[in-house]
């Protein structure tokens, strides 16, 4: 992302050791800051598996077996779109942990959820590599871009089928002051989710409007 904290240094060393692994685009000038959506704009289309799994900034996976229990639910229940997991609630300032979504079995998540509220924290999402997916993705952001970007990913994926959350803790999420969960004016947060759902309005089909008027 252009930060001056060496992080680039780092994934160099990495990928010459496991080129075929590592697949870094080494950026210039911040794109976040110009308000590009990295992940639409930039990964997606890069992507080449059948399954994408997220893992962003400062939060990291626990289990070693995270990835191969998600893929194997999806691969037996081709009608879900997505399979998620609860993750640890990690607050850097003052060392408080809690679980997200603290759920005690599995729980199968329709779109109606994915607009209520927001359901698993990104990097605990495993889902299909589906063009209808970036295909809607692409027109939400052709409208502006908006800062609820894993709300628009989960919406999206919702629309196409059911998303499951494991009820074990799979991934750590961490809080801190400079994240992008505590970044903004609260009212200017609301402001766009008030015009990021008057946009799924438009983009999705008109049967989920009464849950997007409610």
């Amino acid at each position: 992302d252009a930060s001056t904290d060496k992080t680039a240094d780092i994934i160099r060393e990495y990928e010459a050791k496991y080129p075929n692994i590592i697949k870094p685009v080494y950026q210039s000038e911040n794109q976040f800051s110009k308000k590009v959506g990295i992940n639409i704009t930039y990964q997606f289309p890069r992507a080449k598996g059948k399954y994408i799994a997220m893992c962003e900034g400062d939060d990291y996976w626990t289990d070693p077996l995270k990835l191969q229990k998600q893929v194997d639910f999806l691969e037996a229940n081709e009608e879900y779109s997505a399979c998620g997991h609860t993750a640890k609630v990690l607050y850097e300032n003052t060392g408080r942990e809690e679980l997200y979504p603290d759920i005690t079995e599995n729980k199968t998540c329709t779109y109606q959820h994915t607009i209520e509220k927001w359901i698993m924290t990104t990097a605990s999402i495993v889902f299909r590599n589906n063009i209808e997916v970036f295909d809607k993705m692409e027109k939400i952001y052709s409208y502006r871009n908006i800062i609820s970007g894993d709300q628009i990913l989960l919406a999206t994926l919702g629309h196409i089928g059911d998303i499951l959350i494991m009820h074990e803790a799979m991934s750590v999420y961490r809080k801190h002051d400079g994240g992008i969960s505590n970044w903004g004016d609260p009212k200017e947060i609301w402001k766009d989710h008030i015009y990021m759902f008057k946009i799924f309005k438009k983009i999705f089909n008109s049967k989920f409007n009464y849950v997007l008027n409610y």
